[in-house]
């Protein structure tokens, strides 16, 4: 099992063995099926969509914009929070969480059989690039327990 993050424009890219899981504190109305929050489901290439990670799905609102910190994560009391909330996860629960999640899908999804390693695709709704996204400190967490979480990248085209 491996892990990477990415955000949600991107999983149209993925494969089938790459299991976007959603860290948002609200998904887009299309990541589940018929408007059911707790949806999972197939979309057209075998990608499964819909789930969610709650652990990491921030508990103390959301960003409020410049007008509290100036876009500087440093200042932000939502990213501060959010790091108190990563700092009180244990790896060996998180892994164990994946390790059963990967167990439940590959029995509900025979096609995963042909995959030897599914890869757990943390995502959040921003881009790379913005400083102000709850990737930073998601990764900055990841890289405290001693796992990698890679930058998710779309395959390169033949």
């Amino acid at each position: 099992m491996k892990f990477a993050i990415s955000y949600f424009a991107r999983i149209r890219k993925f494969a089938p063995n790459e299991i976007p899981v959603s860290t948002a504190m609200w998904d887009p109305k299309w990541f589940h099926p018929h408007r059911n929050p707790k949806g999972v489901y197939l979309d057209k290439r075998n990608v499964i969509n819909g789930l969610r990670v709650d652990p990491f799905v921030p508990k103390y609102g959301g960003c409020d914009g410049p007008r509290n910190c100036g876009w500087e994560p440093e200042k932000c009391t939502f990213i501060s929070k959010y790091r108190e909330q990563l700092a009180a996860l244990d790896w060996l629960n998180i892994h164990a969480r994946f390790a059963d999640l990967e167990t439940r899908l590959r029995e509900r999804y025979p096609h995963l059989a042909e995959y030897p390693e599914l890869t757990f695709v943390l995502i959040v709704y921003e881009k790379p690039d913005n400083e102000c996204s709850e990737r930073h400190p998601i990764r900055q967490w990841f890289t405290e327990v001693g796992a990698s979480l890679p930058e998710w990248e779309p395959p390169k085209e033949g």
